[in-house]
């Protein structure tokens, strides 16, 4: 993979990639390539093309089998933002705040789903929800 670069998902503030840009970050938003209201397989494909690490909040990705096959189709990585109740400010420094470690980890195989909590945490998806479900069980037995 080049140089690290996103594309900001519908589902987040626009602004969100405009932010990242002025920090020297590359980044663009689906309005800026003329993908809004187009089908993920679609944005995959030019995130894909473009090499940008798709940036969302939308966890049914992982559950779509359509979607699922263009992810592993296209090769691309995803990056899902855990946290929901955060201020556009609060992305902006999650995201440039995990860059120098999304860059280690993104050189390594693709296709793959990534969750970044609001405690700028990286969690390749699969151990994330294992670790969810190991406290699930937990609390279940208390």
């Amino acid at each position: 993979m080049g140089r690290l670069g996103f594309f900001i998902d519908e589902c987040l503030p626009y602004q969100l990639a405009r932010g990242l840009a002025e920090l020297g970050v590359r980044a663009v938003a689906a309005k800026d390539c003329n993908l809004s209201g187009h089908p993920d397989v679609e944005i995959f494909q030019y995130c894909a093309t473009n090499e940008l690490v798709f940036v969302t909040r939308d966890w049914t990705i992982r559950r779509n089998n359509i979607e699922r096959a263009a992810l592993e189709e296209t090769g691309l990585v995803v990056l899902e933002l855990k946290p929901s109740q955060q201020t556009f400010e609060d992305l902006v420094e999650l995201l440039f705040g995990s860059y120098k470690q999304l860059l280690t980890i993104l050189d390594s195989d693709q296709p793959r789903i990534f969750v970044l909590t609001s405690k700028g945490r990286i969690w390749e998806f699969d151990q994330y929800a294992a670790r969810k479900n190991r406290r699930r069980r937990r609390r279940k037995r208390d």
